[in-house]
């Protein structure tokens, strides 16, 4: 079996890429005057590629071998 067919012909397809865990698209702000609704801003600036990050071990391509032995 062969995973990530793509990544073993070309090392730039099958990339596959993330969004760490510490980047932020929307900021919490706070609340409105209620208290209970909370009120968020978005940057359109932060859409940029360096939002994602390539995951290298998954964007690899693997190869598993079976073996199977059968007692009579």
């Amino acid at each position: 079996d062969v995973f990530n067919f793509a990544n073993l012909l070309n090392s730039s397809w099958g990339a596959v890429y993330s969004n760490p865990f510490d980047y932020n698209l929307i900021n919490f702000e706070g609340y409105q005057a209620d208290g209970t609704t909370p009120q968020f801003s978005f940057d359109e600036d932060r859409l940029g590629l360096e939002r994602f990050n390539i995951s290298n071990r998954v964007s690899r391509w693997r190869a598993r071998v079976g073996l199977r032995y059968t007692f009579r």
